[in-house]
């Protein structure tokens, strides 16, 4: 753009906002309205922000990039990353890890291990690690300790690229577990986070993700029963279709807890009229650096 200047306007929102969402919900907020998606999302050719032109809407992470894009014009992202996704990403790692913190990675250049426990040191205290959420919460599938070997290239992934590994790549939130973490005390806060955040204009969303922390906390009490599991088994197989909202908050809900299920059936089971058998230690973690590296 030679020397041009490009105005760049950050606009903070009151939170918290439903975690998966199309643009338009975004486009509401910044008109003034209620954190909600239209109806239209997905129609082309319809007013956007403020009815005129069309608005771009990009994660935080995109101005990180700003400054190279524009000055080479792309080229220096043309010379790294895999064939399918060109250039970098940065990954926030936190959890119970050694190094929390964010770290650029070329894409197609490591693993989902490489990341964990090189970069970010692995699990803390010689503890071994449980499993990661690679996409944040709402992870599918969750990666157990024997399954961090897929490649950190969105083109080797269901989600965008119709590739083998099952689930979406994700937008570079990854969530480290190690064994003292319960996997459905982990569901019940997914829950929770996803019941607190629902923008309510859903009824399947807002009164599913609701119901499901409120089973899945008798289940971590000790009040939960074979029949609450199988009742929280069914309603996520419920809530998980797209059909019943209008956007992926409820059904993205649904599916991360689904796919701590698939992963951890018996510790699921070990709940039922008992409560939680894992000892969990409660204390502040404190990592042995946070570091970023972008």
């Amino acid at each position: 753009t030679g020397n041009q200047a490009i105005p760049i306007h950050l606009h903070p929102v009151q939170g918290p906002l439903p975690l998966a969402t199309g643009d338009s919900l975004v486009l509401e907020v910044l008109q003034g309205g209620r954190a909600e998606p239209r109806a239209t999302d997905d129609v082309p050719g319809l007013p956007r922000l403020f009815s005129t032109g069309t608005a771009v809407v990009h994660t935080a992470s995109t101005l990180g990039y700003l400054p190279s894009l524009l000055t080479t014009a792309g080229e220096i992202f043309s010379g790294v990353g895999s064939s399918w996704a060109p250039g970098t990403q940065a990954f926030c790692v936190s959890g119970l890890v050694r190094r929390p913190g964010l770290y650029e990675v070329e894409l197609g250049a490591g693993t989902v291990r490489d990341l964990v426990e090189g970069a970010a040191g692995g699990a803390r205290h010689d503890q071994a690690i449980k499993f990661v959420l690679h996409a944040g919460y709402g992870s599918t599938p969750v990666l157990r300790d024997t399954m961090l070997d897929p490649e950190l290239d969105p083109g080797g992934w269901a989600d965008p690229a119709a590739g083998e590994i099952s689930g979406a790549f994700g937008g570079g939130v990854v969530l480290v577990a190690d064994d003292s973490v319960c996997a459905v005390d982990t569901a019940r806060r997914l829950a929770h986070t996803f019941a607190d955040t629902a923008c309510g204009k859903c009824l399947p969303c807002r009164e599913g993700t609701a119901w499901l922390q409120s089973a899945l906390e008798g289940l971590e009490q000790g009040t939960g029963t074979a029949r609450d599991l199988e009742w929280v088994t069914r309603r996520c197989a419920h809530l998980s279709s797209s059909d019943l909202s209008l956007c992926g908050h409820g059904p993205m809900a649904a599916r991360g807890i689904q796919a701590l299920l698939e992963a951890f059936p018996d510790e699921f089971a070990s709940h039922v009229d008992g409560g939680c058998p894992i000892s969990k230690d409660l204390s502040m973690k404190v990592p042995d650096s946070v570091h970023v590296r972008y």
